[in-house]
Order: C-alpha cells, then sequence, then structure tokens
C-alpha cells in the first residue's frame, strides 16, 4: 500500500503527459498531411494545363481549316505521343466524332452523347475537365480534357483527351506519401479517380458521405473519418478552385496510436523511478516484518519432508496466518499419496479408453506403456506386451531400419510427427501377420533420457477401399476407351452417306436439303473429332511411361512440322528460343505443345499471330512459356479453360472440341509438372509449364 501510494502520482503524470504528447503527433501529422495534398492538387493541375496547352496547340493546325482530317489525325498521334492520354478525339458541335486516334482513318465513327460539362463547352468557349465515367467502348472508367476550336467567330469543334485514372495514380505515387497513409483523388462530383491502396476496388465509387459533404463545401479542411475499408483515419483534404477536383489524405489513426504506446513505454519508465523511491521507504518497514519470516522457516524447511509441523505466535497478523497455513498443508501432504494413486488409475482408465493403440517405450525402445487398444491390435496381452522391444511389434526386414529411425528422431529437435506422416507402415500382431498401419510420435525428455509414445491405427479397411476405387476408376478408363473407339465407325459412316447424298442428290434437294445434309455432315465430323480428343484423354490415364531426357526444342519442331499448313493459312510468325532439355516423355510432350501452338495461331485477332516460345529456370524445374498476340482470356476463365469440355466461343467462331487444354494439363501432370496461364482479355496469353530438368546436358 505504501509503494502505491508513492506510485498514484507518477501514474496521474504520465497520463497527461501522454494525452498531450498524443495531440502534438495528431496535428503535425495533419499539418504534414495538408502539404501533401496541397502538393499533390497542384501536381494534378499541372497535369490539366499541360494537357489543354498541348490541346489548343493542336487546334490551331492549319489542317482543320483546309478540311484535310486524314492529316490531322496523325498529327493529332504524334502529340499524344507526349501526353499522359488514352486518346484525341475530334468532335462537331452535333456529337459527331471527325477523328479518333483509336480508330483507323476512314473507320465509321459514332455520333456519341457527351458529359454534361463538355456539351457547355461549345456555349461557354471555355476548356473544360470532365468527372469521371465508364466508357463503354473501352470497359474502364476514364476521364476527358477537352478544350474548345474556334475559327475566330465561333466554336467550330471540341477537341479532347481521354485520361485513365492509373496516370492520375501514377502521379500519386510520385508524392512520396508513407506507406500507410492512404491517399485519394476526387473529381468534382466526389467520386474516386485514383487511390494508392485497393485502387481497382474503388474506383468509381462516391466518396464517404462525411468527406463528400466537407469535398463540396470547402476548399480545404480536416476530419475524422471512415475509408470505404473500413478503416479509421484523421484526414486532411484540399480542392482546386480551378478544375474542383480534390485530394484527401487519410492518416490511419493505429499509426498515431503506435507513438502513444511509444509515449507510455516513457512513462512506464518514469513510473519505475518513482516505484524505485516508494520501495525504499518500504524497505525500512519490511525490516521489521523479515523477523517472523525467519522464524517460518524452519517449519516451512521441516514441511518439505512430509514432517508434521506446528508454528507458534508470531509477531503479526500476516505470518500468523501463513504459520496456520503450514500447519494445514502438513496435514494435506499425508493425503498426497492416496491422490497420486487415484491420479494413476485415471491415466490408466484414459488410456484404455482411447479407439488407437498407444504404446509408450524408453530410451531402449523397450515397451513401458501399453493401453487396451494396442493389445487387441497386436495380439499380446500387457503383461506380455510390457518389457520387450518395440521392433517385436513390426516385420523382421524392417526392424533394423526403424531402430535407426527412432535414434535419428530422438537426436533432432522435432518432438513430435504427426499421423500418417511416414506414410503407410506394416505391423506385425501375435500370429506373425503383416497388416498397414500409420503412425505418430512423439518425445519427451526426462532427466537426458527420451521416452517415445506412438499412437497406431491399423488401416487395413482403408486400404481395401482405395485398392478397390483404383480397380473401378481401370475399369472406367477401359470402358471409355472402348465406348469411344465403337463409335468413330459409325460415325465415318453417317458423316460419308452425308456427302454421297450430297454429291449424288445435289440436283433433287433444295437450299434446304442441302443445308440439313452439310449440317449433318459438320456435325459427324465434330464427334468424330470429339471422339478422337476422348480416344487421346483416355491413353494419357494409363500408366506414365518410363520418363527419359526431352530436349524440347525438339518436340517443339515436330510440333511445329505438323502446323506447317495451319501456319501458313493464318500468315503466323512464331519465334523459338533456346529450350532446355527436361525429364519426360517425348511423344507427349510434343503432343502438349502442339495443343499450346495450335490454340495461338486459332485464337487470334485482326492481326496476324505472333507466337513466341522461350524457356527460363526456376530452380530444379524449367518454365517454358507459349506467348500470344491474341484475343486474350479473362482472368476468371483461367482455371475453367482447363476442364473437359469447356468452351468460352461459339463452336462457330473457333473450331475445336474443348478437350485440348484438359490433355495438356493431363500430360504435365504425368511429366511430374504443372500448366497454367497469364493473360487478360484482349492482351495475347502465355501459357507456362513448368517441368523438371535433367540432369544430362543437351
Amino acid at each position: 500500500m505504501l509503494v502505491l501510494a508513492c506510485a498514484i502520482p507518477a501514474v496521474l503524470a504520465a497520463i497527461l503527459l501522454i494525452a498531450y504528447n498524443f495531440q502534438r503527433e495528431k496535428a503535425h501529422a495533419l499539418e504534414q498531411a495538408h502539404e501533401l495534398a496541397q502538393s499533390a492538387v497542384n501536381a494534378v493541375d499541372r497535369d490539366f494545363a499541360s494537357t489543354q496547352s498541348a490541346l489548343y496547340a493542336l487546334g490551331t493546325s492549319d489542317l482543320l481549316e483546309k478540311g484535310d482530317l486524314a492529316g490531322f489525325q496523325q498529327r493529332a498521334s504524334r502529340v499524344l505521343q507526349n501526353l499522359k492520354a488514352h486518346d484525341i478525339v475530334l468532335t462537331a458541335p452535333s456529337g459527331q466524332q471527325l477523328v479518333n486516334t483509336r480508330v483507323p482513318f476512314g473507320s465509321p465513327l459514332p455520333v456519341v452523347g457527351q458529359p454534361v460539362r463538355v456539351k457547355g463547352l461549345f456555349d461557354a468557349d471555355r476548356p473544360v475537365v470532365t468527372d469521371l465515367f465508364y466508357g463503354k467502348a473501352l470497359k474502364t472508367h476514364l476521364f476527358g480534357i477537352a478544350v474548345p476550336v474556334s475559327d475566330g467567330t465561333r466554336v467550330t469543334h471540341a477537341l479532347a483527351a481521354g485520361v485513365m485514372p492509373e496516370t492520375v495514380a501514377a502521379m500519386l505515387r510520385q508524392q512520396n506519401l508513407p506507406r500507410d497513409w492512404i491517399a485519394a483523388v476526387f473529381d468534382s462530383s466526389g467520386t474516386i479517380v485514383a487511390r494508392s491502396h485497393q485502387m481497382d476496388e474503388f474506383v468509381g465509387k462516391k466518396a464517404s458521405p462525411g468527406l463528400r459533404e466537407r469535398l463540396q463545401a470547402e476548399t480545404h479542411g480536416t476530419l475524422d473519418t471512415v475509408t470505404l475499408e473500413g478503416v479509421k483515419v484523421y484526414t486532411a483534404f484540399v480542392r482546386s478552385p480551378s478544375s474542383g477536383w480534390a485530394v484527401a489524405l487519410g492518416i490511419p489513426r493505429r499509426s498515431l496510436t503506435n507513438q502513444l504506446w511509444l509515449a507510455v513505454v516513457v512513462a512506464i519508465a518514469v513510473v519505475g523511478v518513482l516505484l524505485a523511491t516508494g520501495f525504499a521507504t518500504a524497505w525500512h518497514i519490511g525490516s521489521r516484518i523479515s523477523g517472523s519470516i525467519f522464524e517460518l522457516a524452519k517449519p516451512a524447511f521441516a514441511l518439505g519432508y512430509g514432517a508434521k509441523v506446528t508454528v507458534p505466535p508470531l509477531y503479526f497478523h500476516e505470518a500468523n496466518v501463513l504459520g496456520e497455513t503450514l500447519s494445514t498443508a502438513s496435514a494435506l501432504l499425508h493425503d498426497a499419496s492416496a491422490a497420486v494413486a487415484r491420479h494413476d488409475a485415471r491415466l490408466t482408465a484414459i488410456m484404455d479408453s482411447a479407439m488407437d493403440a498407444i504404446i509408450t517405450v524408453d530410451d531402449d525402445q523397450r515397451v513401458i506403456l501399453y493401453n487396451r487398444a494396442a493389445a487387441a491390435v497386436f495380439g499380446w496381452p500387457p503383461e506380455e506386451a510390457v518389457g520387450r522391444p518395440l521392433s517385436q511389434f513390426i516385420p523382421a526386414r524392417f526392424r533394423d531400419a526403424h531402430v535407426r529411425h527412432v535414434e535419428a528422431f530422438g537426436q533432432r529437435n522435432r518432438a513430435r510427427r504427426g499421423m500418417g506422416e511416414s506414410g503407410e507402415l506394416l505391423g506385425l500382431n501375435r500370429d506373425g501377420q503383416e497388416f498397414p498401419i500409420e503412425a505418430s510420435i512423439s518425445k519427451i525428455n526426462e532427466d537426458g533420457k527420451n521416452f517415445y509414445t506412438v499412437v497406431l491405427r491399423d488401416i487395413t479397411e482403408r486400404v481395401k477401399a482405395r485398392q478397390a476405387l483404383e480397380r473401378s476408376n481401370a475399369d472406367l478408363r477401359q470402358f471409355a476407351y472402348v465406348a469411344s473407339h465403337d463409335l468413330k465407325s459409325p460415325l465415318r459412316s453417317i458423316g460419308g452417306i452425308a456427302q454421297i447424298l450430297e454429291h449424288s442428290y445435289h440436283g433433287a434437294l433444295d437450299a434446304k436439303g442441302i443445308g440439313l445434309l452439310r449440317r449433318l455432315s459438320a456435325a459427324a465430323a465434330r464427334l468424330e473429332q470429339l471422339t478422337d480428343d476422348l480416344l487421346q484423354l483416355a491413353d494419357l490415364e494409363g500408366e506414365v511411361p518410363a520418363f527419359a531426357p526431352v530436349d524440347c526444342r525438339d518436340a517443339v519442331q515436330e510440333a511445329l512440322q505438323l502446323m506447317e499448313q495451319p501456319i501458313r493459312d493464318a500468315g503466323a510468325t512464331v519465334t523459338v528460343g533456346d529450350l532446355p532439355v527436361v525429364m519426360g516423355v517425348h511423344g507427349e510432350l510434343t503432343h502438349l505443345f502442339l495443343n499450346l501452338i495450335a490454340n495461338a495461331v486459332k485464337y487470334h485477332g485482326q492481326q496476324a499471330p505472333e507466337v513466341r516460345i522461350t524457356a527460363e529456370r526456376a530452380g530444379a524445374e524449367w518454365v517454358i512459356s507459349v506467348a500470344d498476340n491474341g484475343i486474350g482470356i479473362d482472368p476468371k476463365h483461367h482455371e475453367r479453360i482447363f476442364e473437359v469440355f469447356n468452351r468460352l466461343h461459339k463452336v462457330g467462331d473457333y473450331g475445336g472440341t474443348g478437350i485440348g487444354l484438359a490433355i495438356c494439363r493431363t500430360i504435365a501432370a504425368r511429366q511430374g509438372g504443372r500448366i497454367w496461364v497469364e493473360s487478360q482479355e484482349g492482351k495475347g496469353s502465355t501459357f507456362k509449364v513448368a517441368l523438371r530438368g535433367a540432369a544430362v546436358p543437351a
């Protein structure tokens, strides 16, 4: 109580000091955030002004007066290279686009409904910056910077640059903000244009209600708010008077709380000094108590040997209470042996109620504990099992290795190994029969000696079920193979008969009949191709041939020879870099590359296909990439395309059965590797295959 009385003033002083420091650090951080927000707003305005100046300069081109829109588009494209913009668009007052740098000149251009602020440009004859909007053609958010083009008397055109939010995000990154601060740029309506954290998730969303009201009403200020992802922040914001855009910087409250804890540590140190003073004062008083404590030492020592003790009256109340406690403890000590016996009986009951066999052995690997489940599994009763070596429960051919394995486990720092981590093992019962088991092992060390507890589980029924499942799968694969093989002959007959009817009775059939015959032929051909692919997939479900070193360049060249005509027909260009030697099956790898190259040539856009095949080392593996400039794949379909019969396009758009990539995945898995795709829609695809490198040179 004396020490506590001395510490109370120090604690109160520490609380006041912490509160003062916290408020001071908060004010300093908000002042810094306001300065950084002002700097960011200035940078945004500079970018707007720079773009507007370039557009004004472009609008003075004599090519507009001459009506040479093709030449004007070429000049606009050159100007675009120096702008932080996506495109430049020239628009008539009617809304008709005349020039769009993203569309080849002469292509039809739409009449667009311009944003409200751009419509006012023709009346006010002044530049505008639109709010963020969603471009349906580009399928992304963007905003426009537009200037009027005048002939001296009236506004004849609007010249606008479309800017992507990523441009504003790059400006934010250049501000060198603290990593945990959350920065955002808002347009004049309070919509998020760019953000330092989770930009893809929040671009296009409105600011939180409290912040949006302040942005509309004030040019700068601070407030406590919560971000859209739920982070509590202290926020400073600045709004540009010219564009109406704003920048807000949020300081997570937890970052200031960390500084608060630093103040707490300092306060604790101060309190510690004051407590030391209090302890010195208490020492004087405590010396008068120590005499009674020494009087308790002898009976306490005797109690340790189990003797009954009686403590005489002492000098103060607390010591008398302790003396009485020692006397009571002496009486309870005599009941300790009975309690230990009850504990041992309880432990034995728990062990015997366990469903798994539990065996504990000493450092010599001899059994010292053996429960009823172990007796049921191995057939040895506990009285015969205790004292025997653990190796007696293991088939003779494994005993030496098992002894060494347990010794090695005892020398490691690891104290336990989970059930089944060593795979399936074999046990030996009293009748000499072997049976499958899985086991866990743990160890404890007492006085330098290890004791091991092994929990064993009989998995005979599980093994039988797995073997039955494997037989069932083998039968299912054989059925799929036979069924697919038997379908080919009638399919060829159907296709042949359809072709004969088309040629022999062409004059007797009307256009609808001929069309139906052709559809029948196409369906039969597609079903036959599907059957062939199913046969290939069924063949891959069999036993994996022995691996050998395979030169991937040879496998790719064979695939290119098979693809020679399709590559020539598509006008494709295939570039093959240095490829490694891997461990695998040559024919299967050739088939894998054939499918990947065929897809790269097939799924191309308006440009001629360009395919690049390269490789790079990744530890013990080689990652081989097949990249193209095709139509690309939406990331949400990256896993789905490797499933059987999963197609992303109609059969009429692109041929195929939807099995090729499933075959690729099966082949990669059979070679001990894996396959995946990296792609975005409209930006090409890169299929990557990881394979184990060979130990021999190419």
